[in-house]
């Protein structure tokens, strides 16, 4: 399971942006189902989990949101054991010079973290 949290007026911009809709409302909920599709393209666009170069296939769950930040959730079928993965995160990055990314890995022993960049986009993980 993957969570991520963005603040919801920078994922708006984004959305908007890369939809072409600037019109397109979070807050809409008469419009869940398109909202739930736009963000999961724009997620699994801008995060990619890879395998030996391979990404990992991961389907949009739902979402929800509070004032200011949005969760949206993820899952992967994939449940082999991992030696070593690539991450790729550059979400909000086309908009925001200065964004930063962290992603925490739970559930391999200790967790461990990795902040993305506009430079750093992607992130090799052993996880021996």
């Amino acid at each position: 399971k993957i969570n991520v949290r963005l603040f919801l007026d920078d994922f708006e911009d984004a959305l908007q942006v890369a939809s072409g809709n600037d019109r397109l409302d979070i807050m809409d909920a008469s419009r869940a189902t398109y909202l739930k599709e736009e963000m999961g393209k724009y997620i699994i666009k801008h995060f990619v989990i890879s395998l030996s170069g391979k990404p990992i296939e991961l389907i949009p769950k739902g979402f929800s949101y509070d004032d200011l930040v949005l969760w949206f959730e993820l899952e992967s079928t994939f449940n082999a054991p991992l030696q070593a993965l690539t991450i790729e995160n550059s979400l909000l990055l086309e908009l925001f010079d200065t964004q930063k990314n962290i992603v925490h890995l739970k559930g391999i022993g200790k967790t461990k973290s990795f902040r993305f960049s506009k430079k750093k986009k992607i992130e090799q993980v052993i996880l021996k």
